[in-house]
């Protein structure tokens, strides 16, 4: 089953930054309009999707590389930011990790942004400088759900 979309950051992390912040712009305007529009119309049930992000994070020359015990406790903060999400879990090596988290939102862009910013939020809080998210992968969670059952069958 193909992705749904996919962002890979140039190495600059200030390139990636305004990509992302570009992003965002561009979603604030459509829900913007989607708003006026439901306000004009008096539909309210737009509907919002429940997304998997995937963020890989890789660490820069200069920067520390992270115990389990820091993944666990970003793991643990991320939940607590989001409660009613399904729980995130991490993947990591010396020099990388990937971060799979629950997001609900409107669109891809909406859900990646959400993602990286809870991440960025939750990273400066444990003091992880020096890592920068460098790709994304968005899937809608009925797909994700989907493939995961299709593996369990097949195994």
């Amino acid at each position: 089953m193909a992705r749904d979309w996919w962002v890979t950051a140039p190495p600059d992390r200030d390139d990636w930054r305004s990509c992302v912040t570009a992003q965002y712009r561009q979603v604030n305007e459509a829900r913007d309009e989607r708003c006026d529009r439901k306000r004009r119309t008096g539909w309210e049930n737009e509907m919002t999707i429940d997304w998997v992000v995937v963020l890989e994070v890789v660490r820069r020359p200069i920067a520390s590389p992270v115990d389990g015990a820091v993944l666990q406790r970003l793991l643990q903060l991320l939940f607590e930011a989001e409660p009613k999400a399904a729980e995130p879990i991490v993947l990591h090596s010396d020099d990388r990790y990937a971060l799979h988290l629950s997001v609900r939102a409107d669109s891809i862009p909406e859900a990646v942004m959400i993602a990286v910013l809870r991440w960025e939020n939750v990273s400066r809080r444990l003091g992880l400088g020096g890592w920068d998210a460098r790709r994304a992968e968005v899937i809608t969670q009925d797909d994700f759900d989907e493939e995961a059952h299709t593996l369990v069958d097949h195994t």
